[in-house]
């Protein structure tokens, strides 16, 4: 309670703020009424990965909300990030769960990006639409660019598998980079390059889901909790998946009183609201909140189990930024 009434109080001192986010439409939908709270004047710029640098530079953003790690990670070292505030609730947050490091330390020894959702990647498919097509489920990076999918499109004349521009989706990129790193860059491209060929190619990752959803494509490689708003089913990819990171961190320039306000209620009433939309919380101690959905919660259990027991590449974001471009 004492906390709500500190950081009314220092909304109501500063009425707006800015947030530069790679989230999609319906998270920002859940978040805006949880951040007019704070803020009645809020606004949440969706933009590409290569606008944020240019709206960096031009000032007036306060907050940076989403995206796959790699984006931060080049951020930080081209200087567009400020340490994030030494609030008690970042300090509360454990360094890692695991192997999985929830806070990006710099060399100054200062925290630099958080990690407060984490996502899987699987592939998505729906039943209804494998069985009325006569094709089993699809379970690896390697077997979505096999001469069986081929061969359907082939047959019948429609691409099998959706897949988002890599140059619009920072996960797509991500799936990309996991590729090469389990089967290397030359063997990882042949196996990019046959699943290209019989793709439909969407703006996002959400057209993804949607046109796997839709009956569209069979497959689609997209975050996890995708599966469970769209009511798919999916497999963990046998030959390795990654859990990427749905980081908060703050950009140059930004207010330091609204930076301090949000960062606080990311990491709070915000990391809770992630269960909500099916993603997994940072610290998965909020999975046992009273505060939670119980029946999304026990979703949510049951697939980092799933998740846990996977063989995860956990593609370092410093190895991701050296060659994302």
């Amino acid at each position: 309670m004492r906390f709500v009434l500190v950081v009314l109080v220092l909304a109501l001192t500063v009425f707006s703020a800015t947030i530069l986010t790679r989230a999609d439409q319906a998270s920002i939908d859940a978040a805006l009424p949880v951040l007019q709270k704070y803020f009645p004047d809020v606004k949440l710029i969706p933009a590409d990965p290569t606008q944020w640098r240019a709206l960096i530079d031009r000032g007036g953003v306060d907050f940076l909300w989403a995206g796959a790690p790699v984006l931060y990670e080049a951020l930080l070292k081209e200087g567009y990030l400020a340490p994030m505030p030494e609030v008690q609730e970042l300090k509360n947050l454990p360094d890692s769960v695991g192997n999985i490091r929830l806070k990006r330390i710099g060399p100054d020894g200062k925290v630099y990006y958080v990690i407060y959702g984490l996502i899987g990647y699987v592939i998505g498919y729906s039943r209804e639409a494998l069985d009325k097509a006569g094709v089993k489920p699809v379970c690896s990076w390697r077997d979505l660019a096999s001469l069986n999918l081929t061969k359907y499109y082939l047959d019948t004349g429609v691409k099998p598998v959706v897949l988002a521009r890599p140059t619009k989706s920072t996960s797509t990129a991500a799936m990309m980079q996991l590729v090469t790193e389990i089967y290397g860059w030359e063997e990882g491209w042949k196996y990019l390059t046959s699943m290209a060929a019989i793709a439909r190619f969407v703006d996002s990752s959400g057209a993804v889901r949607d046109t796997v959803k839709r009956g569209e494509a069979l497959f689609g490689p997209m975050v996890d909790y995708y599966v469970f708003i769209a009511g798919l089913d999916y497999c963990i990819p046998a030959d390795g998946t990654d859990i990427l990171f749905d980081p908060i961190a703050v950009p140059r320039g930004a207010n330091a009183t609204v930076a301090t306000v949000l960062t606080r209620v990311f990491l709070t009433e915000m990391e809770k609201r992630l269960v909500d939309r099916y993603i997994l919380p940072g610290n998965p101690a909020v999975l046992d909140s009273p505060e939670v959905n119980r029946t999304k919660a026990a979703v949510l259990k049951n697939h980092l189990q799933r998740l846990m027991s996977a063989k995860i590449m956990s593609v370092p974001p410093e190895k991701s930024a050296s060659y994302y471009y």
